[in-house]
């Protein structure tokens, strides 16, 4: 038995070795199409920087060079396949770490790609489901009606009579995204280690962030619980419908869940669907998103054109679930403390909810952001209310809180996306749309509220926050006495110019050495010349030039300090 375990283990390490060698190889292919893709585009300069350089190729034909720097990286991450659009729509959200122009361009990024054939989808669903099509659905169309860059989607018929759609996922999808984001996570960490911005901005710590929500829509029983969740919490609500999840058919790489009829936004705006008010639609978007975010503490992450319908009655159909954020209570109503303060146009208000919500590094300076937001809020004044977009005020304040030094939690910045992309939809349907007005109708309490009801709001909260500490300080302060007894409270200093102090200390520490040094060659010298035995033993010559450079020494040691002026 031992030849055959010791055979068995060898052809084991063999087989294991063989896999790790291909997918180093197929690692090293991956990374070299990508560094190839991005030098076509005009990076090539940032990959040499970011320690790549060996993979870019020598010789590559450039693409797209009358174009700008956003539109070439857009054109890029669209070329990069899944993981390059999921990654500009996440850094479309992300106004600490590209400018702008970046942002606007990578908001363009669109999930529509070519499908992928029919008999790859039936692989895909017999493997998942573990039985034929024909055994589960009564039909299953052979084209897609729609397609992403993870999945499709198929129009079916199941056995018992639901008519129901079928995401389907890519075949190579897990294989492809695993290795993009392990290529990702080790380009991050090169750019922390060359840039001290980009390790202050954390963008290793993004990308294991990013690594987290790609692989959570890879698995569609996530994605089925978000949209079961979602359509639970909006059911009391006439004018949303989010469609119900057939779990008996859902897997990791297969979503059945309920066809849902309606009309697409592109119909609507091209006037070949009747029936339907415009702008009691754009009424209904903006307030479904509005209530997401401030009232359920969860939303809809990705609320374009391809992810609604709006049926009968402006009903709005809430699509592709797979992307849906948290939002705290307690960031709920910072959120909407700070909504107020700007329909209210306080500035004083807006720093306050930005320094509640956010943490302050020790290069901003409040000044200085008090007057930018002031000026920021004031821009709008003389503006008219149809021509303000609360989704670029709130982009736009973001972009100043970073500016800033201000560190924000990150779902700030998929809901200013959310926010950007649901008003341009609403924008759509009715070119008057004011997302004040329909905040107004659906946050009365936060905007009606106004100055009066933030200040009310604000005491509340600081008697409660009163009440709750003098609660727990007994308890805190027992903590504190023992830990004290047990010797375990250190004390933390921090000295300001400590590095200009220890630059003097050297300096100093250096001449004494110095000083020292020159003494005793003057007091050895002095010796040598008052010593016959000495002066036999050396020449005249010998003795002189070690007296001599004994004085010189000495002589530009007095110089130097003279010079210094710190005699």
């Amino acid at each position: 038995m031992l030849p055959t375990n010791e055979s068995g283990s060898r052809e084991e390490r063999a087989a294991a070795t063989t896999a790790h060698v291909g997918g180093t190889r197929r690692w090293f292919q991956r990374a070299t199409y990508v560094a190839s893709v991005f030098a076509r585009y005009g990076f090539g300069p940032v990959m040499q920087r970011l320690g790549m350089g060996h993979f870019v190729p020598r010789r590559f034909k450039p693409s797209g060079e009358e174009l700008s720097l956003p539109e070439r990286l857009r054109l890029a991450l669209e070329e990069l396949g899944p993981v390059g659009v999921k990654l500009g729509q996440v850094l479309a959200s992300r106004p600490d770490l590209l400018p702008a122009e970046y942002l606007s361009e990578l908001r363009k990024l669109t999930d529509n790609v070519d499908p992928f054939p029919f008999e790859q989808a039936r692989e895909v669903v017999e493997e998942e489901l573990k039985a034929s099509i024909e055994e589960v659905f009564v039909e299953f169309g052979q084209e897609p009606v729609a397609a992403a860059s993870l999945g499709q989607v198929h129009k079916a018929r199941l056995r018992t009579g639901q008519q129901v759609a079928v995401k389907v996922q890519r075949p190579d999808a897990a294989a492809v995204v695993e290795m993009d984001l392990q290529i990702l996570l080790g380009v991050a960490r090169l750019a922390e280690r060359y840039s001290k911005a980009l390790q202050e901005a954390r963008v290793a710590e993004f990308a294991l962030e990013f690594g987290h929500v790609l692989r959570n829509e890879l698995n569609y029983y996530v994605e089925a619980y978000r949209t079961d969740c979602l359509r639970e919490a909006l059911a009391r609500y006439d004018y949303a419908k989010v469609p119900f999840v057939y779990w008996n058919y859902t897997t990791r790489r297969v979503l059945v869940t309920e066809w849902c009829r309606g009309a697409r936004l592109e119909e609507l705006t091209r006037g070949s669907v009747q029936g339907i008010n415009l702008k009691a639609a754009a009424h209904n978007i903006g307030s479904l998103l509005l209530l997401q975010i401030f009232v359920l503490g969860f939303f809809h992450g990705d609320p374009h054109p391809g992810n609604l319908l709006v049926q009968p009655g402006e009903r709005i159909v809430l699509l592709d679930c797979g992307n849906v954020q948290s939002v705290s209570r307690k960031m709920r109503q910072s959120l909407s403390n700070l909504l107020g303060a700007v329909l209210s146009e306080d500035p004083e208000a807006v720093l306050d909810e930005i320094l509640e919500i956010g943490v302050v590094s020790d290069d901003t300076d409040l000044q200085v952001l008090a007057l930018d937001v002031d000026r920021m809020l004031s821009r709008y004044t003389s503006v008219r209310e149809t021509e303000i977009h609360a989704g670029e005020v709130i982009d736009q304040m973001l972009s100043l809180v970073f500016r800033h030094r201000v560190r924000v939690p990150p779902v700030l910045g998929a809901m200013a996306r959310t926010l950007l992309v649901g008003e341009g939809v609403c924008r759509m349907l009715d070119s008057d749309f004011d997302f004040r007005k329909v905040a107004a109708a659906t946050l009365p309490a936060v905007v009606r509220g106004g100055l009066t009801g933030l200040t009310f709001e604000r005491l509340r909260q600081d008697g409660h926050q009163m009440v709750r500490l003098a609660r727990l300080l007994p308890r805190q302060l027992s903590r504190l006495l023992v830990r004290v007894n047990a010797g375990g409270v250190r004390v933390r200093m921090v000295m300001e110019d400590v590095d200009q102090a220890l630059r003097r200390l050297d300096v100093m520490a250096n001449r004494l050495a110095f000083g020292l040094v020159v003494a005793a060659f003057i007091m050895s010298s002095a010796v040598v010349i008052s010593s016959e035995r000495a002066m036999a033993s050396l020449t005249p010559i010998g003795g002189t030039v070690y007296a001599g450079t004994a004085a010189v020494l000495g002589l530009w040691l007095l110089y130097s300090i003279l010079r210094s002026g710190r005699l």
